[in-house]
């Protein structure tokens, strides 16, 4: 989705939030006036659910807003359904324009941090880690099949890693170190991949370019972390299967910087992730003879 599409979704819904306190509507009073149920107003204004342009124009109306503002109103309906729509035609058309995209955004930030739970980052992937999870990703979306050119993309970012003005710090689940990749052939050389890939990884620790950690198996968590994200500077981005969602809200922000804080102070580091990694090279090592 667009930079900033998430963050005009959440400025809609308190836009119409503020027009029905201001008319003094409680949520029932409205769903009863427009002749709605009642759960629909809370859903609409909690993102649950996306307000259409009809019901759009029926709440504007019921809270007595000015004719010129319904029209600035709708016209940014229509602008960030727009962007959405956008979106979804990147997306099938394959995973090559978005790693070039989100690469630029990686090549203007300062500090980058990395979260992910059931993958190796992308900016630490080997290219044959990388091939196989679009693959994986191309198979599950039903898009275009550009796998090896997405790889190749993905491998054009990791440039950002050897910038001396960028901080990047690296966090993953032990999970995500003992799981392949969807689009590995499962009676193929798999255990190959992911030794090397864990090869890539020990490479990283106590290195100077990249912080690295691992949040092992077994321990008790500051937080339950539902799925990765990335924080470029004060851009928060998270990468969800049907779509990707980015934020530079303030309050997002400080969400997200915090629990990233909390789980980076919990996470193995230096020894004890280098001693994490190589368990779990063993097991690979084991899996090739």
């Amino acid at each position: 989705m667009s930079t900033d599409v998430e963050t005009r979704w959440r400025r809609l819904r308190e836009q119409l939030r503020e027009y029905r306190i201001a008319t003094g509507l409680r949520g029932a009073h409205l769903a009863n006036r427009l002749q709605w149920q009642q759960p629909k107003i809370s859903k609409i204004e909690n993102g649950v659910q996306r307000i259409t342009d009809a019901e759009l124009k029926a709440w504007l109306a019921a809270c007595e807003v000015d004719p010129d503002e319904v029209e600035e109103i709708r016209a940014e309906l229509r602008a960030i359904r727009l962007d959405e729509a956008r979106w979804k035609d990147r997306l099938q058309s394959g995973h090559t324009a978005l790693q070039q995209s989100f690469g630029e955004l990686e090549q203007r930030a300062e500090h980058i941090r990395v979260f992910e739970t059931v993958l190796v980052p992308g900016l630490v992937q080997t290219h044959s880690y990388a091939l196989a999870v679009f693959r994986g990703l191309s198979a599950l979306r039903g898009t275009t099949r550009d796998p090896d050119q997405a790889a190749a993309a993905r491998m054009q970012r990791q440039t950002i890693l050897y910038e001396p003005s960028a901080q990047v710090d690296i966090l993953v689940s032990e999970a995500a170190l003992r799981t392949p990749p969807p689009g590995v052939d499962p009676d193929g050389d798999w255990f190959e991949i992911m030794a090397g890939q864990i090869d890539r990884l020990l490479a990283l620790v106590g290195g100077p370019a990249v912080g690295f950690r691992v949040l092992p198996l077994g321990m008790p968590l500051p937080a339950a972390p539902l799925h990765g994200f990335t924080i470029l500077d004060d851009l928060v981005v998270a990468e969800l299967l049907h779509t990707s969602i980015r934020t530079s809200d303030g309050n997002d922000y400080a969400f997200y910087d915090d629990l990233f804080r909390q789980l980076w102070d919990a996470a193995a580091a230096d020894d004890a992730a280098r001693s994490i990694l190589l368990d779990v090279s063993a097991g690979y090592q084991q899996a090739r003879r």
